[in-house]
């Protein structure tokens, strides 16, 4: 199971980095989902108000 703290603290440390490289888009899966067996609606409200403009999260599953 995904820890939602380690969640949270790696999207802190990825909204420095994206801060640092704010020409630059970056992209990621739901963090903690899928085989880490959290809940989308659990994760968001945890990292959506920490990532930056430039951090986009993967948000449809195949076939959606």
């Amino acid at each position: 199971m995904a820890d939602l703290e380690l969640i949270k603290e790696s999207a802190s440390q990825l909204a420095v980095v994206a801060g640092a490289y704010s020409n630059k888009t970056f992209v990621l899966p739901r963090p903690g989902c899928g085989n880490g067996g959290l809940k989308w609606e659990d994760v968001k409200p945890v990292i959506e108000p920490i990532l930056p403009d430039n951090v986009h999260v993967i948000t449809l599953k195949g076939g959606d």
